[in-house]
Parts: structure tokens; C-alpha cells; sequence
């Protein structure tokens, strides 16, 4: 009796599945919609507070306002000679203001794009300007290493703070009192200042360039970006440090609040958007973009994610449903409905005859080993697509290959084209828990056929160099947590020990 071809089934290397949190829902909602190619780094992105929340865009010499509906620029400021950072929209949404390497605070009308003041004083690029809660004041923050508050009806300098000693990039404001003002400097320290007092009331160190800060809006807890951490600061504790979190390897270069301030959200070089629980400090879910982070904001009713790149290049992403709402189905066409029904309506005497159900099209790979073509096979499972997207779709016809003990048969005899897929999937997808074992048989077997090509080809070197510094890595990888297993081990140990000895 024949029996049946069996399917290569993929489904002994399941993939490692995320945990379905509220915030993993609630953020894996946010899809791509446009991708703005601009000419120069987006330093600055910005939403207004007042609907229908426009935002500002700054890179190069000009700030873009956007139309919040179609996502295209319906107002572009370009009144600056040089580069031009940090457009800020008012609270009211009426005016804008922004600095530049020219040492320039310029304030706009927004709806006219006129400008109406020019605040001079600062010998050094204006990287950032913050309104105060009064929306009387602009406070600037220079690398001239002096922050300073400028009066906007008289265009005069309020304030004027020296205590840094590099270049001040970046600052905030307090919503809860107008002359509170904090600083962030390449000094590697985050100032407060009292404008009340005219100088320097506290100060923290943040242990590496500072590039961004954010101010919780109730003016309690402050969080300071740079180097490849965040450090959480209690202001009314007289700046005590809370906690550090050090999930991004790259620069931190932004922040901002989300969810009503209860999310935090960074933006990094090693191009990751990290989403904190700010209660508890934990990662509750990332993104991953193309290129290299510098600047990130979140609409104000949390339907819009906006982060700016070095390369130029605006991603504006935005919820596809509302949290907590339900999908509609709609109902089925009417001619769909009446046929289902009619093939519900069967008599007792009727004679149901089933129809013969459509073999299923198989896959080229599974053709192949049912031909016993397995080098065919092998190359089948090797196409660009399936291994890439489907790894473990390879890996299970290398498992099937091994089986029939038909491996070293589908390996030999290749030439560089065929070996260069086979060679970069190993080296890719060796350090994998999931494929670990398998592969190390299927590289085995690959330097005992072809080892004797080594030196022939640079390129063919230069792959197998790359697995071997892989596979050494890997051991390192398993030797220091052997060593960390036994670490912990002995902290077990003795904690048993000491609660059977209180025990007795």
C-alpha cells in the first residue's frame, strides 16, 4: 500500500510570542502612513496643544507646519539665513517660536507666518527655546553656555545664568511656576534656576553630555537624556536621582510624554524608540526605524507618532482604532447570505454528495524531496524569501535532508553562487536558540566537503571568517553565563542554608 507524501512541517521551531499586554496592543496600533524625505536632519518635531493638532517640523533652514489630516506641509517658514532648531509652538497655538545657528530667537505669527520679534544677546547657535507657563517669556538656551529669558512685549533680556561651563543644549520650563527654568549642558550637569532669586537653586549630575531633558507637568520629576541612558531625578527631594534606565546602546538624543504623561518615550542613535511605563521604569514596547534618531513626539490624544531622523527622512505613523473600541463587521452581501442558507436546506431523502476537495499546491521544496532531488530542495528553501522571512522553513528541510540521511548529498558538489546562500544562513542564523542545534550539523558538514577551498576565493574567506568569530563569540557567550549560573548557585545555596539553620 502507498503511502502518502508528507509536507515539510515547520512547526517544531515556533517562534518566541510577545506577551499581549494593554500597551503592546495599544502601541502595535501605531502603522506607517508617509515617510517625508527632507533635506537636512530633523532636529525638532512638535505638536500644538490645541486641536486639530498641527505640528512643527525643524530641519534645515526652515520650520514646516503641518496639516494634521492629510499629513502634508501647509505652512513653511523660511526666514532663516542658517540652520535653523527647536520650532516651538505656543500653548495657545497662535504663535511659534524658534532659534538658530545665527544666535537668533525669532518669534512668528502662525496663521500669517509674519515675524514679529527678533530676540538678540547670544553669542553662540540658539539650540533650544521654551514659551514660559505666562506666555510672556521665552526662555533660550545656547552654546554660548548661557541660558537666558527673554520678554517678549519689550524684546529685553529678563534673565541672563552663566554657570555652565559647555554648550547648553537643550532646557525646559515649568508649567506650575514661570520662573523655574532647567538646563541641560554638555558640562554633563542639569541646572535649575529661579529667576526670582537670579541664579542657580540646584543642581544634578547626569554623568555624560546631557542632549535632552523633559519636565513632568505636575514640576516633580525630572528625566535627563545622554549617553545610552535616562536618569529620573525628584526636584522637590532637592534633585535626588530615582532610578537610571539603560535599555538603548546608542546615544539618547529625545523625550517625550505620552498617554497623559503616564508613558515616557525615547529616541535614540542606535534607531530605537523606547516606550516606559513611567510609574514603574519598564520597557513596555519599541519600535525600530531605518535610520539614526533625533527627534520624537506623540500627539496630544495619543493618535499620531512622529520621529525625525539624521538622513532627513520624517516617520509619521498613526493609530489605526481607537483603544478599547470594537470592529463592526459588516454584513455579508445578500446574494452570500441567500446561498449559504440554501445550502443549509436539505431534505431527509436527499442525497448529500461532498465534493472532492482541491489538492493543496505544495511547495517547490516539498516537490524536490518528493522527487528525491534534494540538492534542488535544498536550494528551493534557500531563495531569498524563504530564508529571510521564513528561516525556519529552511531549517526544517535541513531536518527532513538529515533524516533521510541525504544531507551530505544536497551539500557536495556546489558551486560558489549555490554555497554563498547556504554559508550566509548558517552564519546569520547559528547563534539562534531555535535552529542552534541543527545548524552546527549542516556547518560540519559544509567545512568537511569544502575546506579544502579555503584561500581560493576572498569572498568565500571572508564568510567563513565571519561564522568563526560568530561561533567564538558564542562560546564566550555560554561560558559567562556558566559562570553566572554558578554564581547564583552559590547565593541559593547559602540562602537555604541560612533559613534551615533559622529554622532549626
Amino acid at each position: 500500500m502507498a503511502v502518502s507524501f508528507r509536507s515539510v512541517d515547520a512547526t517544531n521551531f515556533p517562534k518566541a510570542q510577545e506577551q499581549e499586554t494593554d500597551d503592546f496592543l495599544f502601541w502595535k496600533d501605531f502603522q506607517p502612513v508617509i515617510v517625508h524625505q527632507e533635506h537636512g536632519p530633523i532636529t525638532d518635531v512638535e505638536f500644538s496643544l490645541k486641536q486639530p493638532f498641527i505640528y512643527a517640523v525643524t530641519n534645515s533652514t526652515r520650520v514646516q507646519l503641518f496639516n494634521p489630516y492629510n499629513n502634508k506641509a501647509a505652512k513653511v517658514i523660511g526666514r532663516f539665513k542658517e540652520v535653523a532648531y527647536s520650532g516651538t509652538i505656543r500653548s495657545d497655538g497662535r504663535l511659534l517660536c524658534a532659534g538658530g545657528e545665527e544666535g537668533i530667537i525669532r518669534l512668528f505669527d502662525i496663521d500669517t507666518k509674519s515675524q514679529l520679534r527678533n530676540f538678540k544677546g547670544h553669542n553662540g547657535a540658539v539650540r533650544k527655546c521654551r514659551f514660559t507657563s505666562d506666555n510672556m517669556k521665552i526662555a533660550s538656551f545656547s552654546d554660548d553656555k548661557t541660558v537666558r529669558l527673554f520678554d517678549i512685549s519689550t524684546e529685553s533680556i529678563v534673565a541672563n545664568f552663566r554657570d555652565h561651563q559647555d554648550h547648553v543644549r537643550c532646557g525646559a520650563t515649568s508649567n506650575t511656576n514661570q520662573d523655574i527654568i532647567i538646563s541641560g549642558s554638555y558640562d554633563h550637569t542639569v541646572r535649575v534656576f529661579d529667576c526670582r532669586a537670579g541664579s542657580c537653586v540646584s543642581g544634578m549630575n547626569h554623568g555624560c553630555p546631557v542632549e535632552s531633558i523633559l519636565l513632568h507637568p505636575a514640576g516633580n520629576i525630572l528625566y535627563s537624556a545622554g549617553g545610552d541612558w535616562i536618569k529620573v531625578w525628584d526636584l522637590l527631594g532637592g534633585g535626588r536621582l530615582l532610578h537610571t534606565m539603560e535599555s538603548h546602546h546608542k546615544t539618547v538624543t529625545c523625550l517625550c510624554f505620552a498617554k497623559n504623561n503616564t508613558r515616557l518615550v525615547s529616541g535614540s542613535l542606535d534607531r530605537n524608540v523606547k516606550v516606559y511605563d513611567s510609574s514603574t521604569f519598564d520597557v513596555v514596547h519599541s519600535f525600530q526605524f531605518p535610520n539614526q534618531i533625533l527627534s520624537v513626539a506623540v500627539a496630544p490624544d495619543d493618535k499620531k507618532l512622529l520621529v525625525g531622523s539624521v538622513d532627513g527622512s520624517l516617520h509619521v505613523r498613526v493609530r489605526t482604532a481607537d483603544a478599547g473600541s470594537t470592529k463592526v463587521k459588516k454584513p455579508a452581501p445578500a446574494h452570500t447570505r441567500f446561498a449559504k442558507e440554501r445550502k443549509r436546506i436539505v431534505a431527509e431523502t436527499d442525497v448529500v454528495i461532498e465534493s472532492k476537495k482541491r489538492r493543496e499546491k505544495q511547495a517547490r521544496y516539498d516537490i524536490f524531496l518528493r522527487r528525491f532531488e534534494h540538492s534542488k530542495a535544498l536550494d528551493a528553501a534557500l531563495t531569498l524569501e524563504i530564508r529571510t522571512r521564513e528561516p525556519e522553513v529552511t531549517v526544517s528541510v535541513m531536518v527532513e535532508l538529515i533524516r533521510r540521511s541525504a544531507l551530505r548529498a544536497a551539500v557536495a558538489g556546489r558551486d560558489e553562487a549555490k554555497l554563498f546562500p547556504l554559508v550566509g544562513f548558517i552564519h546569520k542564523n547559528i547563534s539562534n536558540p531555535r535552529f542552534m542545534t541543527v545548524l552546527i550539523d549542516v556547518a560540519n558538514v559544509v567545512l568537511d566537503l569544502y575546506s579544502d577551498q579555503f584561500g581560493q576565493n576572498p569572498e568565500l574567506d571572508q564568510l567563513f571568517n565571519k561564522l568563526n568569530e560568530t561561533l567564538n563569540a558564542e562560546v564566550r557567550y555560554q561560558e559567562e553565563l556558566v559562570k553566572i549560573s554558578g554564581c547564583l548557585d552559590v547565593l541559593l545555596n547559602g540562602g537555604h542554608l541560612r533559613d534551615e539553620e533559622a529554622n532549626c
